[in-house]
């Protein structure tokens, strides 16, 4: 019985100590690329109101208030608007992170976390899309498939986002507050 019960708390540490070493990556992940890749996106995004009023995150948010919104935000049909963007500067923006984004995926930690997997799988996806393609002569089919491909790295962008923002409030408060103000979802 005591035996069951030590293995059971070395199970539960080491855990956490994955789980803490998860949330490292992910900060890496937000402070090297992604943060900037979600101001690149939400500029593009053709509802920016109704995401700066769902993501506009508060000091005094609750894990329950995460929870929710993480649900509404999760049910969002999500659309996008690439006629104005500098397509080149995008590309150019996404294939400066590809080796942090190889390094990243390479980690062993990430085996457990399904879905900030598939958010490095579609960013590499849409950076080798824009890499296949003379972004000069690009059919509106092009186009269509890119604008697809930029609203599944979105989502996926977004809510991991909000799943690490909760982290931060948890663990790194101080963290927290400084996200929390270069959030581009902050409507101020």
């Amino acid at each position: 019985m005591v035996t069951l019960i030590i293995h059971k708390i070395i199970e539960e540490r080491e855990k956490k100590r994955k789980l803490e070493k998860l949330n490292m990556i992910l900060g890496v992940f937000f402070s090297e690329a992604g943060t900037s890749l979600l101001a690149y996106i939400s500029v593009l995004d053709e509802n920016p109101e109704l995401m700066k009023k769902e993501l506009a995150i508060k000091q005094d948010w609750s894990d329950k208030t995460f929870k929710k919104v993480s649900k509404k935000i999760e049910s969002f049909s999500y659309a996008v608007n690439i006629n104005d963007i500098d397509m080149k500067d995008f590309e150019t923006f996404l294939h400066s992170k590809r080796d942090l984004l190889i390094k990243l995926i390479g980690n062993p930690a990430l085996l457990e976390h399904d879905t900030f997997t598939e958010l490095l799988r579609a960013v590499f996806h849409l950076d080798d899309e824009f890499a296949t393609r003379d972004l000069d002569t690009m059919t509106s089919q092009d186009r269509n498939h890119i604008a697809t491909d930029i609203k599944r790295a979105y989502k996926l962008l977004v809510l991991e986002w909000l799943g690490y923002m909760k982290y931060l409030k948890n663990r790194h408060p101080y963290y927290f507050l400084f996200a929390v103000k270069t959030s581009p979802f902050n409507a101020a």
